[in-house]
């Protein structure tokens, strides 16, 4: 009897068999998902956010189809949010604004080979201001006036290892990508690679840590930059409260210094962690690196009713990896805080934040220093303080920042951004300012929401005429109303006005606007 023709295993590429090892059986979990619907209707003195002079009034209806994703299991997280803003005018569409924008948060980490193979993952839609110098994003999507639209992703596999209780391990590699409408930057691919090696269980008193990272930047007209950092870190148990803490190290980059200044050199820290309680944290430390002081401050605490967090960091960045991380306060982040000891578990947790912001139409996040387009590497020296108070039927949230920005790498760079005689805007800036939302729910199912915001950005640049400022303040005053099925009614009154320092001649702009919003969670 003949034999069979043996088969052939099938291979599918890595993307379809990563998928496909998530999706198995084993990895399988509830899913929750959540389409939803808005219709906004807005009456705007200024659309496109214009000097006094060109402003235009129109009536806008904006159409808001969205889905929320997310589904936990043993090996597969995922959370996701993506939404489609349709635009409509009542006059001929005008100059400095669009027809559609979207927006896109997801994140996903899972397990793919037992306790050896793990992948985390995200992706990103959104607007993000271009400059600190013109105007800012104040609930305003339909405008375009100093806004780049923003995609980025980034994919990480890894390996971890137990070395018994002496050592865990971990090897990771990270591929990521920006894509903005920018001339200058719009576009640059990343690849990067780190290798840790942590204490384990067995070091008590002493605890020990080494991370070697290189990433390789390739960014088109602002051409490829390689930057190469290695730490060794040591934490000493001195009390059940207090611990000292010590880094060495050496950090190379390879972008041309501004000035013929250093970009690579040894680097140290020596600090302070203090855990006088469950509710409380500090940590300090004070050190140097090649650019110069290098000092950090976290502090933390929590009662009953009120959460408080400040911080402050000097790091070296640039536009791009900014575009990567968000520089918002996250008012969930602050209401999980405040709700922690009310309920301990964490998903139920979440779900009571969701709720709550959704159901009363509070902010997801309140405004922090604006990034803005530039190819340039900088000092970035930041310092930022937030809290949230939960009264009888009124929460507020806060945050106040100063953020200072000192470019590392030369000028022409941004050249293609700014032109040669703009580009020194950049040079060395600074942006301060705060935000405060105020939630009061007079009824079981009513909410009367005040938001305010301001910021002023500064140009210190050398070049003459670089020194220029611009302000930005808001305040909206707004009141929810829930109906069953899911279904609330939002009216919004909202004043913006500001300056813009992006055109030969500074510039002063208004928007007067009221807002009606129908919202539907199916």
């Amino acid at each position: 009897m003949a034999k069979g023709r043996a088969r052939k295993p099938v291979r599918l590429p890595l993307p379809l068999a990563l998928a496909a090892m998530l999706m198995a059986p084993a990895c399988r979990a509830q899913w929750t998902v959540a389409p939803t619907l808005e219709l906004h209707q807005s009456y705007t003195d200024n659309v496109a956010l214009s000097g006094a002079d060109a402003a235009q009034s129109q009536m806008v209806s904006e159409l808001v189809p969205g889905l929320a994703l997310s589904r936990k299991g043993p090996r597969f997280t995922l959370n996701a949010s993506f939404q489609e803003h349709l635009f409509a005018y009542s006059k001929q569409q005008s100059g400095g604004t669009r027809k559609s924008e979207q927006q896109l948060q997801a994140s996903l980490h899972g397990r793919l080979l037992g306790e050896l193979l793990f992948l985390d993952g995200s992706a990103a839609i959104g607007e993000q201001t271009a400059s600190a110098f013109g105007p800012q994003i104040n609930d305003n999507p339909y405008a375009t006036s100093n806004r780049t639209m923003v995609r980025s992703y980034r994919v990480a596999p890894y390996l971890s290892h137990h070395f018994s209780d002496y050592a865990n391990a971990e090897l990771r590699y990270t591929r990521d990508a920006v894509r903005t409408d920018a001339v200058g930057p719009g576009r640059s691919d990343g690849d990067g690679l780190a290798l840790s090696l942590r204490s384990g269980a067995m070091f008590r008193d002493v605890g020990w840590g080494l991370r070697y990272s290189r990433q390789h930047v390739q960014a088109g007209d602002a051409g490829d930059t390689t930057a190469r950092l290695l730490n060794l870190n040591l934490r000493y148990q001195l009390t059940a409260q207090v611990a000292l803490t010590a880094d060495a190290g050496r950090d190379q980059y390879d972008y041309a210094g501004q000035g013929g200044a250093p970009t690579s050199g040894r680097s140290w820290s020596a600090g302070l962690d203090w855990t006088p309680s469950p509710r409380s944290s500090l940590q300090v430390s004070l050190g140097r690196r090649y650019f110069g002081a290098d000092n950090s401050l976290h502090l933390s605490h929590r009662s009953r009713n009120t959460v408080w967090m400040g911080n402050y960091t000097t790091s070296v960045s640039n536009g791009r990896s900014e575009f990567l991380q968000t520089s918002t306060t996250s008012t969930a982040d602050l209401l999980d805080r405040l709700l922690s000891a009310s309920i301990p578990d964490a998903a139920a947790r979440r779900l009571a934040v969701d709720a709550y912001i959704r159901n009363n139409n509070v902010p997801a996040t309140l405004n922090s220093s604006a990034h803005y387009v530039s190819n340039r590497y900088e000092l970035l020296h930041q310092f930022q303080i937030s809290g949230a108070f939960n009264l009888p039927r009124t929460t507020i949230v806060v945050t106040l920042f100063d953020t200072r920005r000192s470019a590392l790498s030369q000028v022409q760079i941004d050249n293609a951004l700014l032109g040669s005689s703009g580009s020194s805007a950049n040079d060395n800036t600074r942006q301060t300012g705060g935000a405060a939302t105020v939630n009061w729910r007079p009824w079981a199912r009513t909410a009367v929401n005040l938001g305010l915001t301001y910021s002023k950005s500064d140009a210190l640049g050398s070049a003459p005429g670089a020194a220029v400022s611009a302000r930005n303040q808001a305040v909206r005053l707004g009141l929810t109303r829930q109906f069953p099925a899911n279904l609330s009614l939002t009216a919004e009154l909202r004043h913006v006005r500001g300056e813009t320092a992006l055109g030969a001649t500074p510039a002063r702009y208004t928007e007067n606007a009221l807002v009606a919003t129908l919202s539907k969670r199916f």
